[in-house]
C-alpha cells in the first residue's frame, strides 16, 4: 500500500517582533492530499452559498456580526471532515530573549519555531508531506528551502522521501491556507485575553463547541488528533 500524502497548510499570526501584540501563534491544517481538492471547492462553494464575492478571503482580522452564519458553516466543515486536523503553537512574546542565544535574529528564532510548529505533524514514517506556507517576504523562497532541510534533518528523512515540498503559495488563492488563519487567528485571540469583539468570542466558543475542546489557552496531549495545540516556554532558543 502507498504512503498516504497530505497537505499541510501553514499561517502565522501576529509574528512581528515589535507589532504590540503579547501572544504569537504558528499553525497547519492537515489535509489527506486525496481529499484537499474536494474540501478546497466546498470552502469556496460556501462563500457563494452565503453572498461572499468570489474574491473574498477569509480571514480572522475581517470576522465581524455580520457574516456569523457564514463562519459557522466554515467551523462545521472542519469538525465534519475527520480527515482535517488542526495544529498551533502559541507564544507568550514576552519571555523572548534572543540576547541568549549568540547572533540569533528574530528571524532566525522565527524559522526555529516554524519547525517546532511542524516537527510532530511530519513525524510519520508512513506519509509524505507536502507543506504550504503564506508568502512572507523576498527571501521567503531560500529560507523555507532551509526550513526544509531541518526539519527533514530532524526527523531523520535525509533524502526528502517523506517531506517532498515546502512551496509558498498565495492565500487568496488556497481555501484550506484561508482556514488555518481563521483557526489560528481564534486560538491566538483567546491567548491575548482582551475578548473586546462580541463576533469573535461567538466563533471561538462555536469553534470549542463543534470541536469538542473547551479550553484553547493550554497544550493537548501530544497526540490530540483534531486541535492539537502547545504552547511554547522558554527565552530565545
Amino acid at each position: 500500500m502507498a504512503n498516504e500524502v497530505f497537505n499541510v497548510y501553514c499561517d502565522e499570526s501576529c509574528h512581528l517582533e515589535n507589532d504590540g501584540q503579547p501572544v504569537m501563534g504558528l499553525g497547519a491544517v492537515l489535509c489527506p492530499a486525496r481529499y484537499a481538492s474536494e474540501i478546497n471547492h466546498e470552502l469556496k462553494s460556501l462563500k457563494s452559498a452565503y453572498g461572499m464575492p468570489a474574491n473574498y478571503e477569509l480571514k480572522w482580522t475581517k470576522v465581524g456580526k455580520s457574516k456569523m452564519s457564514y463562519y459557522r458553516a466554515v467551523i462545521d466543515l472542519f469538525a465534519r471532515y475527520g480527515t482535517l486536523r488542526f495544529r498551533g503553537y502559541i507564544i507568550d512574546k514576552s519571555t523572548i530573549d534572543h540576547s541568549l542565544i549568540p547572533g540569533q535574529t528574530h528571524d532566525v528564532w522565527y524559522y526555529k519555531m516554524y519547525y517546532k510548529m511542524l516537527k510532530p505533524v511530519v513525524e510519520s514514517d508512513f506519509a509524505e508531506y507536502r507543506i504550504y506556507v503564506d508568502i512572507k517576504d523576498t527571501r521567503g523562497f531560500e529560507k523555507t528551502q532551509e526550513l526544509k532541510r531541518i526539519l527533514g534533518c530532524g526527523v531523520r528523512d535525509y533524502c526528502g522521501e517523506r517531506i517532498t515540498r515546502i512551496q509558498e503559495v498565495r492565500s487568496h488563492e488556497v481555501e484550506l491556507l484561508q482556514l488555518a488563519d481563521f483557526i489560528l487567528g481564534a486560538v491566538v485571540y483567546e491567548n491575548r485575553g482582551k475578548l473586546s469583539s462580541k463576533a469573535k468570542v461567538e466563533v471561538i466558543e462555536y469553534l470549542k463547541e463543534a470541536t469538542g475542546y473547551s479550553d484553547l489557552t493550554h497544550a493537548t496531549s501530544y497526540r490530540s488528533h483534531k486541535m492539537n495545540l502547545w504552547m511554547w516556554e522558554g527565552t530565545g532558543r
